[in-house]
């Protein structure tokens, strides 16, 4: 009697066999094929192992692996649902060498599939010296699947890896192109940005098949909505894989390096199939992967593919969930101060490109922040936000004394004057370094060039100064900082630094979060917003968002996207409703200050950024009494309902109906916005049961009606360009 081995390998040969024909029908063939893999899979008992072939499965899912013509195949499905979302040749691909000397591998040689303990799969191989370690495990009691992957040069000399495909793959086009009917609802949404952070209305990252086949991937490097570099394949955080009924989440997650859930295709005999999950290089990273010794070993990070019901933002909020419980969420005391940027209303700023230490006793003396701090105190802030300007000179990070007093008078004045913390500006090595660190702290080029006034960010050197300048801020009682110019600068050569060499960004990224966690070690309650470690002060978000997020205590916030400048356009333009889709997959705070100065008269630049960034700053006097006074109100309203916008659960029903619930007291606040041209009618229902507060009752209010305990109707008439707000409590 022949094992289930057996049979499953002269089926498959049959089948193989007998694909031919025309090209579609070719590929429906095979995907026949698959879909007979898969339907034995899911016949078969959790516990079936044996030689190159394993079934893992729990009550939701069923993984299945098999080798076919010394191929390992791979099949995921939704034992439910019967969506077959993996049913193909796992790919293995790598690239060493360069452009004059390229070796290309994608097939593992004598591969192995085993099951080492319930619950756990392994699969074996080479690719010639590289030795592939590949794990899965699937949770016994929920519906997800984590995939681990190690590479370890196995020979007697360095390699470099050039391009990088591991992943499950799954047949959805015929090799002329046509889809197939499985794939023709099938869309893969990016999260956390489906819209990008310099994307207009109506552009999204979210793709249907048709999409990936005709389209090429890309990444930016440098912040400009017209700079998009091509690669072979989409990068984000995660996928959301959904034909709006289940979606399968698939998220990549490393704090040991940079990494990005890949997605792209791949053209066998069979038809097109797209990859998905498993490890690559997306535009450069990991850098890890640039030379890999003789015995050293890369561990790829956790590839985590959770099944979800229903559409894409059921997969944001299951990765949110996933972020939260690795620590990238909201803390349960988040109570951020409130800042009053001067920037906007301070003219030193302004006349930056005559910045000198007479324009700043000019423009940015105590007499200066005093006007500052009363403006911050009437209009209801809790800290006075000191951007360029308090030191001397610009990014030395040394207090100037002359021009304000001390430090630790300041600060003290400024909390028995006005009742306001104070919070800095501090520029890395981005910024225009001025010569107050010592010249070896420079960078040095590959030649042995000294780059003057060039700093290193990994220069030990450096950080030690900065670390001392920075807790000398803290002991005169400053209560939060913002890293600015955390922008990589480029390589380092110097030996005696202390760093990698050549420097990398990731060894960059881990200098500058090594600051944050200096200052914690000894200040844990100072909030630190970190720009972004590579695109820096701009609307680029180039690393993930989680990256070295509380890692040993390094930063507390992220920022905003750089739209602290022309708030109100960001917004109708599109490019802020990104920040709309961020809260949907993160509680990880976003810090940003905004100009008021630009808002209208129905306060809806303020109300949107205090809905999507968790700490708000906000600075610059309007010219229009009737606007001062609705920002006064809005201010009071905030204050009010602050811990709605600090730690509530953030739910949107669409763009412009944010939810903002706190589960404990079984109270929420909703906001609407209209950024359009035209009068909108907005209406519709909340389930409070997916909001995890049904049942209740709440007061009656305006614009709101209730049945029962379960849900509530909202509707509102709002005119163009405009904002409103519904506070939902309980009897």
């Amino acid at each position: 009697m022949p094992t289930a081995h057996e049979t499953l390998e002269t089926n498959a040969h049959k089948l193989i066999d007998s694909l031919s024909g025309e090209p579609l029908a070719l590929a429906q063939r095979y995907a026949d094929q698959q879909r007979w893999l898969a339907a034995w899979a899911v016949a078969q008992p959790s516990t079936e192992h044996q030689d190159d072939l394993a079934i893992l499965e729990n009550e939701r899912l069923r993984l299945f692996a098999c080798i076919v013509d010394g191929a390992v195949h791979v099949v995921l499905l939704d034992k439910r649902s019967e969506t077959t979302f993996a049913e193909g040749p796992y790919v293995y691909r790598l690239e060493t060498g360069g452009a004059r000397r390229r070796t290309i591998l994608d097939a593992l040689d004598d591969p192995q599939i085993n099951v080492p303990s319930p619950g756990e799969m392994t699969i074996t191989g080479r690719l010639d010296s590289a030795v592939i370690s590949h794990c899965f495990h699937l949770d016994p009691d929920s519906p997800f699947v984590e995939e681990t992957i190690a590479l370890r040069n196995d020979g007697d000399a360095p390699f470099r890896i050039t391009k990088l495909n591991f992943g499950l793959t799954q047949l959805v086009a015929a090799p002329d192109g046509r889809i197939l009917d499985s794939a023709k609802s099938q869309r893969w949404v990016a999260v956390p940005f489906r819209r990008d952070t310099l994307g207009l209305h109506g552009e999204y990252e979210d793709y249907s098949v048709s999409d990936l086949l005709s389209r090429r991937g890309w990444y930016r490097v440098v912040c400009s909505k017209d700079h998009r570099l091509p690669s072979d394949d989409f990068g984000s955080e995660a996928w959301v894989c959904t034909d709006d009924d289940v979606s399968l989440l698939v998220l990549k997650y490393s704090q040991d390096q940079m990494e990005f859930s890949l997605l792209g295709t791949e053209s066998l005999d069979s038809g097109v199939h797209l990859r998905f999950g498993g490890c690559g290089i997306f535009h450069g990273d990991p850098e890890c992967l640039a030379e890999v010794a003789p015995g050293a070993e890369i561990r790829f990070g956790l590839t985590h593919y959770r099944l979800v019901d229903g559409g894409w933002k059921e997969g944001y909020y299951a990765f949110r969930d996933f972020m939260n419980r690795h620590g990238h969420g909201v803390p349960p005391d988040f109570d951020p101060p409130v800042h009053w940027n001067e920037i906007y209303d301070n003219k030193l700023f302004w006349s930056r490109g005559t910045d000198s230490d007479e324009k700043r006793k000019e423009l940015f003396s105590l007499k200066h922040m005093e006007e500052e701090a009363a403006k911050a105190k009437d209009i209801g802030c809790e800290s006075l936000y000191l951007d360029p300007g308090w030191d001397t000179p610009f990014a030395s990070q040394l207090w100037g004394e002359e021009r304000l007093g001390s430090a630790e008078s300041f600060v003290k004045l400024m909390k028995e004057k006005y009742g306001l913390k104070v919070s800095l500006w501090i520029p890395l090595t981005g910024w225009r370094s001025e010569p107050h660190f010592p010249r070896d702290a420079d960078r040095l080029d590959e030649n042995g060039n000294r780059l003057s006034l060039k700093l290193c960010s990994g220069s030990s050197a450096f950080l030690d100064i900065k670390a001392q300048r920075l807790l000398k801020l803290c002991d005169a009682g400053v209560s939060g900082f913002i890293f600015d110019g955390s922008k990589y600068t480029g390589p380092c050569f110097d030996k005696s630094h202390g760093h990698p060499v050549p420097y990398t960004r990731e060894a960059h990224c881990r200098a500058c979060s090594e600051l944050a966690q200096r200052v914690h070690e000894k200040y844990p309650n100072v909030i630190i917003e970190m720009h972004d470690y590579v695109g820096g002060g701009t609307m680029l978000r180039y690393c993930p968002a989680y990256y070295l997020h509380r890692l040993a205590g390094s930063h507390d916030e992220i920022w905003g996207f750089e739209y602290m400048w022309r708030s109100l356009e960001d917004l109708i333009k599109g490019w802020a409703v990104s920040l709309y889709y961020y809260n949907l997959a993160y509680e990880l705070p976003i810090y940003l200050h905004i100009d008021l100065r630009v808002d209208n008269p129905s306060a809806l630049e303020f109300w949107w950024y205090a809905s999507t960034c968790r700490h708000l700053g906000i600075g610059g006097t309007h010219p229009d009494p009737a606007v001062r006074a609705a920002h006064k109100a809005a201010m009071e309203r905030y204050i009010r309902l602050k811990e709605f916008y600090t730690r509530g659960k953030f739910y949107g029903l669409d763009e412009c109906i944010h939810l903002h619930v706190l589960p404990e007291k079984k109270a929420l606040v909703v906001n609407l916005f209209n950024l359009d041209a035209e009068e909108k009618y907005i209406d519709g229902t909340i389930d409070l049961g997916e909001i995890g507060i049904a049942p209740v009752r709440f007061i009656q209010t305006n614009h709101m009606r209730q049945f029962g305990d379960r849900t509530v109707n909202y509707f509102r008439r709002l005119p163009p360009y405009s904002t409103t707000l519904i506070e939902l409590h309980p009897y």
